[in-house]
């Protein structure tokens, strides 16, 4: 009994130990402030697996604050065809940055295809570079699962480059 004990201890220490580093306390000053911060922009994107390419416009906002490293963001893509694409909304965790030129960000959404109504789930991982001002270019590397039905069903992975007014 006393093996199970010490096994659940240390299991509960490295869940308050993982805590504390997804909290990101370890990597900010105390008297740091987050201030809001958000971006714009328009790209295309090639893919490995499923909608070969197109257009991607998209926007994220980090409100800061409460909110902490989390934010919000909202994409639209095209597929190949004009009337073909999704749309996701999702969040975004703001993983490393090194700003002002610098962001790296986790992101997970959920949202819909638009020439017929079915579900889509999006993950993937930004990097978006700062040029000049708020001048940026942004690459996702990511999937994109397309669900309809058993045979329908579409996984796409892939990788989007846009330009981004960032601020």
């Amino acid at each position: 009994m006393t093996a199970a004990r010490s096994v659940a201890a240390l299991v509960a220490l490295g869940a308050l130990a993982g805590c504390q580093f997804l909290s990101g306390a370890h990597t900010r000053a105390p008297d740091r402030v987050r201030r809001p911060h958000g971006a714009v922009g328009a790209g295309g994107y090639a893919a490995l697996t499923g909608p070969r390419w197109g257009g991607v416009t998209g926007a994220s906002y980090h409100p800061a604050g409460g909110w902490g490293r989390l934010g919000m963001r909202a994409e639209v893509r095209g597929h190949e065809g004009v009337d073909e694409g999704h749309a996701v909304l999702g969040v975004a965790f703001e993983a490393a940055a090194s700003r002002p030129r610098i962001v790296l960000s986790l992101n997970a959404g959920l949202g819909t295809t638009l020439a017929e109504p079915r579900p889509v789930m999006q993950v993937g991982v930004t990097t978006q570079l700062f040029l000049y001002g708020p001048l940026a270019l942004a690459l996702d590397s990511g999937a994109v699962l397309i669900v309809d039905g058993t045979d329908g069903t579409v996984l796409g992975l892939g990788q989007s480059l846009s330009v981004q007014l960032a601020w």
